[in-house]
């Protein structure tokens, strides 16, 4: 089961730059100085790791195949700050554990441009350890690399 992470966030217009709203990860000053339409919520949201991407996807690939599964708040592309170039994972986070479970269960070796995906739960920065995981999900993994 996932665990759900409450997380205060904001939604904005995108003045400028569509007509699409987009989730505001930012604090930015000018929201609650009245420079654009905001509406605070809090949201709970479940962030899943998506791992052996291709490095040909793009944010809109994790969106095209990630967002059939429920309400998607975005993906994030991990890339390298030296080359500028994707860093083989990302992250996709939901509004729901619903949606997320629905997802995992669906796309997790999930073959995307040749390469089977490993989608689990994320977790926090260094709390990540291969001895959660079975004898099998290690196989899987490093015969995936």
């Amino acid at each position: 089961m996932l665990s759900p992470t409450a997380s205060p966030s904001c939604w904005t217009c995108s003045l400028g730059k569509s007509n699409n709203a987009r989730l505001c990860e930012t604090s930015d000053p000018r929201c609650t100085a009245g420079h654009h339409t905001m509406e605070k919520i809090e949201r709970s949201s479940v962030k899943l790791f998506v791992g052996n991407l291709p490095f040909s996807a793009t944010v809109k690939t994790l969106e095209d195949e990630f967002s059939p599964f429920g309400d998607l708040i975005g993906a994030k592309l991990v890339m390298d700050k030296a080359t500028g170039r994707p860093r083989g994972f990302a992250f996709v986070t939901y509004t729901n554990e619903a949606d997320a479970e629905t997802a995992m269960s669906t796309m997790n070796q999930h073959v995307l441009d040749g390469r089977p995906l490993t989608v689990r739960p994320a977790v926090a920065r260094g709390t990540g350890s291969l001895k959660d995981f079975d004898d099998e999900e290690l196989d899987s993994m490093m015969s995936a690399a």
